[in-house]
């Protein structure tokens, strides 16, 4: 059994170096997507790629902070994306070489924000062993809504009564749901959600670049949704494909000036059904606050009234010494 790791600087060097062995429109899983991860410009992002018997089977994107590499410092998720199955003794023997390794490159350790186990799809023998074997640094509690048949009718939701009321009386009004086409419409969604965020003393984890970056290069992944009134718009929503089974919303946002909160409530629903008629089983909601914040409690009650359910997302480390 041979086993090679390499650590390619940037995500050109990576493409180039993986062309003839590595299909990404064939990669389940956005974070995977060397052309999703390249738009943070200031984010150095290198790529550990493993090699077995001279076939490239893993590759990990990472970051370096502190002596220690990121799984992903620019990503809500990371992990190992896994090209070929592996057996229990392959994997062993990747730890061995990995841990060695990196000592060698003179890190302290790994550190891996993995997708929650309830996403995963496609080959997962590596995510799955490192889960299993690392030391847990945090946990965090993240939303999610189960998808299924009951999405197609209001009275069917798994809503509480107050979201279903809401929604129902935002339905005696006149309204257009827009499906975001151009920058122009990414920048009228930027700035609900800007105004949004500044109510609660935070910013955008994107700028307004990165988002019409994204919006514009990776278009069959990111859908933006805007609720218009005939005065205004009403709510924002900016959805990522993951994988083959989950949609991630990245943000929802009420144009609190409106004074409409059926509005973001109906586009939740909106969304969750389209995920649903597209196959998806799960729409993630995200984490309300990170392990180190106070818990935002009014989001809770909010995600909690659309029927979301709580999975862990973990962080983990392996330590080199």
């Amino acid at each position: 059994m041979q086993i090679k790791l390499e650590i390619l600087n940037g995500t050109l060097d990576f493409i180039n170096y993986t062309k003839n062995q590595v299909k990404f429109e064939d990669i389940d899983n956005l974070y995977g997507n060397p052309n999703f991860l390249g738009y943070h410009q200031e984010i150095e992002c290198f790529y550990l790629i493993i090699e077995l018997n001279n076939n490239i089977v893993s590759y990990l994107p990472f970051t370096i902070r502190d002596n220690s590499i990121l799984s992903h410092g620019g990503g809500t998720y990371g992990g190992f994306i896994q090209i070929k199955d592996l057996n229990i003794q392959e994997v062993n023997e990747i730890e061995n070489e990995l841990i060695k390794f990196l000592r060698l490159k003179g890190f302290d350790s790994l550190v891996i924000r993995f997708l929650p186990e309830l996403f995963w799809n496609g080959h997962s023998s590596l995510n799955s062993y490192f889960l299993s074997k690392m030391e847990s640094l945090f946990q965090e509690e993240e939303f999610y809504l189960s998808l299924d048949e009951n999405l197609d009718n209001i009275n069917d939701l798994n809503f509480r009564r107050n979201h279903k009321r809401d929604i129902k009386k935002f339905l005696q009004n006149d309204f257009e749901f827009i499906s975001c086409q151009n920058n122009e419409d990414v920048a009228i969604f930027y700035e609900i959600l800007e105004n949004n965020l500044i109510k609660h003393e935070v910013t955008p984890t994107h700028t307004l670049d990165d988002l019409i970056w994204l919006f514009s290069n990776i278009k069959d992944k990111i859908t933006i949704s805007l609720i218009k009134s005939e005065k205004e718009y009403l709510a924002g929503l900016a959805l990522f494909n993951i994988n083959s089974s989950t949609d991630y919303v990245m943000y929802g946002s009420l144009n609190y000036n409106s004074n409409s909160s059926g509005a973001l409530k109906y586009l939740y629903w909106k969304v969750a059904l389209s995920s649903y008629i597209s196959g998806k089983k799960y729409l993630s909601l995200g984490i309300n606050t990170k392990h180190d914040e106070p818990k935002n409690l009014p989001l809770e009650v909010f995600k909690l009234g659309l029927g979301a359910e709580v999975v862990e997302r973990h962080t983990k480390t392996l330590y080199t010494k």
